[in-house]
């Protein structure tokens, strides 16, 4: 998973309040993408699912 186009540290805080104005909501730019682990790349299905915990403070 990506933040920002940076690969994205676990369990560590994202600070993202006060950047928007009034009325206007934060934006979180996640993106995922998947990594080559083997040598050659074959067709087939590539499902995944990603939860995301936020917590406000």
């Amino acid at each position: 998973m990506l933040l920002d186009g940076v690969d994205l540290k676990y369990d560590y805080p994202i600070p993202v309040g006060g950047r928007a104005e009034p009325g206007v909501p934060d934006v979180i730019p996640f993106a995922v993408q998947y990594y080559q682990t083997d040598a050659s790349v074959t067709a087939g299905k590539a499902n995944t699912i990603a939860t995301i915990d936020l917590e406000y403070q």
